[in-house]
């Protein structure tokens, strides 16, 4: 779901479910019109389980910020921004809530 709406919302995947070390990337995404590489987390919960964004753990933040330091010097060469997303989603059924929150983690 979440790769289908980044594509619908004009990124282009680059991986996904990618390892560096023991640290895991969702979605690596290209957003063209803001010249940036996205790395994206991307959190699902049922209807119930409360809201997907607050089951981010202060060691998901700290596995975040590391893999994003590792891109950084990649961004830089290809002449681009880095940025961290977050796409949350709540299953509702047949209509699942899609959020997406950009810049989620400081510069």
């Amino acid at each position: 779901m979440a790769v289908a709406f980044l594509k619908q919302n004009g990124f282009r995947i680059v991986a996904r479910n990618k390892y560096f070390g023991k640290d895991e990337l969702d979605i690596l995404a290209f957003e063209k019109k803001q010249n940036t590489l996205v790395v994206v987390e991307v959190r699902t919960t049922a209807r119930r389980a409360g809201a997907p964004e607050r089951t981010i753990t202060h060691k998901k933040r700290r596995a975040m910020g590391r893999i994003s330091r590792r891109l950084l010097t990649e961004a830089k060469r290809n002449n681009c921004a880095l940025r961290t997303d977050l796409i949350t989603v709540r299953i509702y059924g047949k209509d699942p809530d899609i959020r997406h929150y950009r810049g989620i983690l400081p510069r």
